[in-house]
């Protein structure tokens, strides 16, 4: 039986969470109060940060550092995520992916980076969304294969550049089944 969580996960500039496989995973029914990391949270074989199957309010703030050996965040198989990502900090995958989205329903408040975002593949990707909202925002960096990716989503908003995307193949990439409205 899966309880509900209130209150968030706070990460202090002082602290670190670290692990093999996931350093943070949520899992569950509904988690409230979002996450906000100052510290570091690196996983050395896999996610820094995986949330699937719950309902997540309150979003992800980081402005310290975020680093998986395949993905920085992974938002997979929600329902409803609420409150958008916010990054000033670090962020990043070093085998795949540095922010990647998939398969939820409901995601509010969109992507906004102020700082930086390293992958080999995607920078951001975010890929069979049904309502995407708020759009994306970088004014810090993005390096990648694919600075920005939409596949198989539409993302209510802008998509808006006042940084830097250093996409090898794509700066910012919409495949025939993504939009932006």
């Amino acid at each position: 039986c899966a309880l509900p969580i209130s209150g968030g996960l706070s990460i202090d500039n002082k602290s670190q969470v670290k692990a093999a496989t996931v350093a943070i995973q949520l899992t569950g029914s509904t988690f409230t109060g979002g996450i906000n990391n100052a510290g570091v949270v690196a996983a050395t074989n896999n996610i820094a940060v995986q949330i699937g199957g719950v309902t997540f309010l309150g979003g992800i703030t980081n402005s310290g550092t975020m680093s998986g050996a395949v993905n920085g965040i992974l938002i997979q198989s929600v329902s409803t995520f609420g409150g958008g990502i916010t990054n000033s900090g670090t962020i990043s995958g070093a085998a795949q992916i540095g922010i990647y989205i998939e398969s939820v329903s409901t995601f509010s408040n969109g992507v906004t980076n102020n700082g930086v975002i390293a992958a080999p593949n995607f920078g951001i990707l975010v890929q069979d969304v049904t309502t995407f909202g708020g759009g994306i925002s970088n004014a810090g960096t993005i390096t990648a294969r694919t600075g920005i990716a939409i596949e198989g989503s539409t993302v209510t908003g802008s998509i808006i550049d006042s940084g830097i995307i250093n996409g090898t193949t794509h700066g910012i990439f919409i495949n025939s089944t993504g939009a932006v409205s």
